[in-house]
C-alpha cells in the first residue's frame, strides 16, 4: 500500500497525464450557439446541424488552447448553407471554423461573410465556400473575409465571383500590431468588373489586399502561398496588392488574370517560385514592383501579352515626397532566376502610371534572369506546376 505522501505526489501527476473530455454539441442557429458560449471550454466542438439557413449572425466568443482549440464545424462539409446577409465572426484566440458554404448573398447591404475580429489571435477558417454565382450585382463596397488580430490562417476556402464592389479579402493593419497571416491553399475567381460612369474599373476590387495606405510603413509579416487564381480581373490592375513591409507571395499560381501580383506600397516583400500564365490577352499582366528592398525571385512567367505596367515585372518609378497613397520610389531591388516565356516584353524598368512618377529606380540587381520567345519544356513545367498547385486549391469537399 502506497504511503499518503507518496499519494500526494503520483496523484496530481497522473491527473495531469489523463486526457481531458471534450464536450461535442449540436446547433442550429446563432441563438443556439450563444445559449451556450459561456459553457465552452478548450477542445470542446460545436457541430452545425446540416440545413440551409437565412441570415444568420454567428459570433464564436471563446477561448481555446493552444493544441486543443475549440472548432465550429459543418455537420458535413459543405452540407450547412448560408445565405442572404450571415456571416460567421471568430472572437477570441485558437479557435476553428470548418465546412461551411455561403450562397445566394444579399449584395444589397454591407455584409462580410467571414471575420476574424480585433484582438482574436491563432484562430483558422478552412474549407469554406463564399460561392457569388447568382448574386445580384451591387455597388455595395463589402469585403468577404476581414482579418484583424494576429496569427490567424485562411485555408483550402473556394471565394467564387465576387459581383459586389470591396477586395475581396482584407488584412487590416492596426496600430504597433503585426498580423502575420497565413493565407493558404485557397482558390479565388472574380471575372466580374464593376465599371464606374466613364466605363472604367472602379478602384478597390483586388482579389487579396495585405495592408492599407495609413499604415503601410509596418510590418505584415503575412504569407500568401499555394493559392490559384483564376479569371481575377476585378478592377483590372491587382489581384495581389500588396500594402505593407515584409509580406511573403511564394508559390502561388495566377491563370488568365488581368490583375498582377503588385507590391503598391511596401518594403522587404519576397514574391517567389510563383506561376503566372495567360492565354495571350494584353489586359493580362504579371508582377509590379514599388518600394525598397524587395527580393523577387524564380518566377516563372508564361504569355504576358501586357507592356510598361502590365509587363511581367515592372519596376514601377516613384514620386518624390510620395504620400502615403503614393507610389514610393524603388531602392535596393533584387531581381534573380526569373524566366519569361512568349511575352511581349521581359523587365521594364521605369513606368509610371501618374505624370508626378518622376523618381527611377535605384540599385536594381539583374541575376541569371531569363526572357524567351519559346522554351517548350519550361513552358511544359510550368503548366504543371500550375496545375499542381490548383488541384491542391480550393475546398477539399465538392459542390456543384
Amino acid at each position: 500500500m502506497l504511503s499518503k505522501p507518496l499519494l500526494s505526489v503520483l496523484l496530481p501527476a497522473v491527473l495531469c497525464c489523463l486526457p481531458l473530455r471534450a464536450e461535442r454539441r449540436f446547433v442550429s442557429s446563432a441563438q443556439e450557439l450563444n445559449a451556450v458560449l459561456s459553457e465552452l471550454a478548450p477542445g470542446d466542438e460545436l457541430v452545425w446541424r446540416d440545413g440551409s439557413y437565412d441570415a444568420q449572425k454567428v459570433k464564436l466568443s471563446a477561448s481555446g488552447a493552444e493544441g486543443r482549440p475549440i472548432v465550429l464545424r459543418a455537420e458535413h462539409p459543405g452540407a450547412v448553407e448560408f445565405t442572404g446577409a450571415s456571416s460567421i465572426s471568430l472572437d477570441g484566440s485558437w479557435l476553428v471554423a470548418e465546412g461551411f458554404a455561403f450562397r445566394r448573398l444579399d449584395n444589397s447591404v454591407k455584409n462580410t461573410p467571414l471575420v476574424f475580429a480585433k484582438g482574436s489571435t491563432h484562430c483558422r477558417i478552412s474549407d469554406c465556400l463564399i460561392d457569388g454565382r447568382g448574386s445580384a450585382e451591387s455597388s455595395v463596397d463589402s469585403k468577404w473575409v476581414s482579418l484583424y488580430g494576429q496569427d490567424h490562417e485562411v485555408s483550402h476556402c473556394s471565394f467564387l465571383d465576387k459581383r459586389n464592389m470591396g477586395a475581396l479579402l482584407v488584412v487590416w493593419m492596426e496600430k504597433d500590431v503585426v498580423p502575420a497571416h497565413r493565407i493558404e491553399g485557397n482558390h479565388f475567381t472574380r471575372p466580374f468588373t464593376i465599371l464606374d460612369e466613364r466605363g472604367r474599373p472602379r478602384n478597390g476590387q483586388e482579389g487579396i489586399r495585405i495592408g492599407t495606405s495609413p499604415f503601410w510603413k509596418q510590418d505584415g509579416n503575412c504569407v500568401i502561398r499555394g493559392n490559384y487564381f483564376y479569371h481575377c480581373d476585378g478592377e483590372k490592375a491587382e489581384t495581389i496588392s500588396v500594402k505593407c513591409c515584409a509580406n511573403t507571395v511564394e508559390g502561388n499560381a495566377l491563370e488568365n488574370s488581368a490583375g498582377t501580383v503588385t507590391l503598391r506600397h511596401a518594403h522587404r516583400c519576397t514574391v517567389r517560385d510563383n506561376v503566372i500564365v495567360s492565354d495571350g490577352d494584353k489586359e493580362h499582366g504579371g508582377i509590379r514592383i514599388g518600394g525598397e528592398g524587395h527580393l523577387v525571385e524564380g518566377n516563372t512567367l508564361v504569355g504576358i501579352r501586357g507592356r510598361v505596367y502590365k509587363a511581367p515585372i515592372s519596376v514601377m518609378n516613384g514620386e518624390p515626397n510620395a504620400p502615403d497613397n503614393g507610389y514610393v520610389p524603388v531602392r535596393g531591388l533584387m531581381l534573380r532566376d526569373n524566366v519569361m516565356i512568349g511575352c511581349a516584353e521581359g523587365i521594364v524598368q521605369g513606368a509610371a502610371r501618374r505624370e508626378t512618377m518622376t523618381v527611377k529606380p535605384e540599385g536594381v540587381v539583374l541575376q541569371g534572369n531569363i526572357q524567351l520567345d519559346k522554351d517548350a519544356r519550361r513552358t511544359a513545367a510550368a503548366l504543371k506546376k500550375l496545375e499542381q498547385i490548383k488541384s491542391h486549391a480550393g475546398v477539399r469537399w465538392q459542390y456543384e
